[in-house]
């Protein structure tokens, strides 16, 4: 996926892959948005919401972005 399709579709920067490839990115189905990023701001995890997902960014995430979406 080139960098302007990444960021569409997550809502996040993509990772520099100039050194090889990596996993960038990885998505979970949850069944309660809302619970999910109740959780997170009671944990103080940053994360961003993007076209009905949550998106925790990859600095956050020991490198790959983590996308939470409904099933």
């Amino acid at each position: 996926m080139d960098p302007a399709a990444f960021k569409i579709h997550f809502g996040v920067a993509p990772l520099d892959i100039s050194k090889g490839a990596r996993l960038a990115a990885i998505r979970f189905a949850v069944r309660d948005i809302a619970a999910l990023q109740a959780a997170l701001v009671a944990g103080g995890i940053t994360s961003v919401p993007h076209a009905g997902a949550i998106v925790i960014p990859a600095e956050g995430a020991l490198g790959a972005n983590l996308v939470f979406g409904s099933g």
